[in-house]
């Protein structure tokens, strides 16, 4: 493995010369592909116009261009989106599948004490895990 090399100073200097003689050729090729490029656009806007010219009463005898729904399609397509949208806005209070554990609880205790607002009584929720202990101690002590 090679770590470093030692170039000598007139391999150096013929290479550098070499490039700079090599500049104007290369600025040369840059202009004449600039060239190149502006021909070929003007030869294909050249075609673009002659066809046009050549095919003009094909153009002109085309249907007019319609779009996919008509106006009063359009409205009933915004209708039916809108009262989509309206629904679903509805439904997202009501699922209780993508709440966090303490949200769901806060709704239920809410649910809760709205339903119990003429009752004197003191409104107790259990958790889930306390029922699940609850039920499991009931049938240990049957088992006994």
């Amino acid at each position: 493995v090679i770590r470093s090399r030692s170039i000598p100073s007139a391999v150096i200097s013929h290479f550098v010369a070499k490039i700079e003689s090599l500049e104007e050729h290369v600025d040369e090729v840059r202009q004449a592909e600039a060239v190149a490029k502006m021909d070929r656009i003007a030869e294909m806007e050249a075609n673009k116009v002659q066809n046009i010219i050549e095919h003009s009463d094909e153009i002109k005898n085309r249907p007019k261009r319609e779009w996919f729904a008509s106006e009063s399609q359009k409205k009933k397509t915004k209708e039916a989106a809108t009262e989509k949208a309206r629904k679903i806005a509805e439904k997202v209070g009501t699922g209780t599948h993508r709440m966090t554990r303490k949200k769901r609880r806060a709704r239920e205790a809410k649910m809760m004490l709205e339903g119990n607002e003429n009752d004197d009584e003191e409104v107790v929720i259990p958790s889930q895990k306390i029922v699940a202990r609850e039920k499991k101690r009931e049938a240990e002590e049957k088992a006994r």
